[in-house]
């Protein structure tokens, strides 16, 4: 999860392919290129991007949310 809480604060899109190179980091062969999204990953990512843009808003109205999120801001 910290790597996705990393991506959602510092603002990065997040996309299906992000989410595929996320997964892919968490269960993937090193050794081997992160594969194309599969089906899912894009409500996924579509979810997690809503979740960004609650996590803007409220930084935005002076709200800091958790310690692990403002941490992964820095």
């Amino acid at each position: 999860m910290e790597d996705l809480v990393r991506l959602i604060a510092i603002g990065e899109p997040i996309t299906q392919e992000v989410v595929a190179t996320v997964w892919h980091k968490w269960f993937g062969d090193p050794a081997e290129k992160p594969g194309q999204p599969i089906p899912g990953m894009e409500a996924l990512a579509a979810d997690l991007s809503v979740v960004q843009q609650a996590h803007s808003v409220a930084l935005s109205l002076g709200c800091q949310g958790h310690a692990h999120i403002a941490a992964a801001r820095e």
